[in-house]
Parts: C-alpha cells; sequence; structure tokens
C-alpha cells in the first residue's frame, strides 16, 4: 500500500453497471485508471436521491475510491465487509468449514466491492463510457454479473 494518493486525470474513462441487492436497484459507476486499466474510483446511486441513505452511499463510495487510490486492492476491502450464507445452513456445518455453503454481500456495498474486483477498463464487457463530470447527466445502464 502506498502513503501517497494516485491522482487521477480530470478526465478518465468509467463504466456503469446496475446491480440489484435484497430487491432494491443500484448503480455503480466505475472511474479507471488509464495507464493501469484498473478500478480507483466509484460512484454509487440508489432509488431515494436527496435521502440519507444516499449520503451514506456518496460517502462510502468516496471513502472506497480513497482506499483505492492509496493502493488498497479491492480484494482486501471486499474480504472486510460482510457477508451472508446463501442457502441453508444447519448448525452442524456451523463446525466444519468445508460445509459452509457460498457467500454472498450482505449490502449494496459489499456487492459494489465485489464488481470492483472483476471490473477492468480492457476487459472487453460492452459499456458505454462515460466521464466523471458526467456520471450525473449519464443515464446509461448494464446488468452485471458478480461474482
Amino acid at each position: 500500500m502506498t502513503a501517497t494518493r494516485t491522482r487521477l486525470p480530470n478526465r478518465r474513462q468509467q463504466r456503469l453497471y446496475a446491480i440489484e441487492v435484497n430487491g432494491m436497484r443500484f448503480e455503480a459507476g466505475i472511474g479507471f485508471d488509464p495507464e493501469t486499466g484498473l478500478p480507483q474510483e466509484l460512484f454509487l446511486t440508489g432509488p431515494k436521491l436527496g435521502s440519507a441513505f444516499a449520503h451514506v452511499l456518496d460517502d462510502a463510495a468516496t471513502a472506497i475510491s480513497v482506499a483505492l487510490q492509496h493502493g488498497v486492492p479491492p480484494q482486501a476491502l471486499a474480504k472486510s465487509v460482510a457477508r451472508l450464507p446463501v442457502g441453508i445452513v444447519r448448525p452442524a456445518d456451523l463446525d466444519r468449514s468445508d460445509a459452509m455453503p457460498a457467500r454472498q454481500p450482505a449490502s449494496v456495498l459489499g456487492a459494489a466491492l465485489d464488481l470492483l474486483c472483476v471490473a477492468r477498463l480492457d476487459d472487453g464487457v460492452s459499456a458505454e463510457s462515460a466521464t466523471a463530470g458526467n456520471l450525473a447527466l449519464s443515464r446509461l445502464r448494464q446488468s452485471g454479473r458478480l461474482p
């Protein structure tokens, strides 16, 4: 991890993805470092613009972006958030790590972090790009599968 923040150019490639968590739809905008093609910033919007929840999403996305720009890998962030088991967990399974079912993110932040782990500028996914400055004006949508 670097001690200094990697500054991104004012204009850079970005992709928008649709995320659905617990029946709620969100949009994740991922800005990429033009030199490495790796994600370096995150923007999140949800169903209630201007609400307290929207402000929490903005603040969390900013904190995630700053961490990425300081060299924290998205995998380390994704590993650190709450996860829920997929499927039924029996009490006997709790003592056996090999019997635990797959785990999914507990919130939109975990889903966005999972997306950051796999998103690359040159990944060939057909998504339109926008600059960070016009994210609010862009209503581009693409469904993405999360790991």
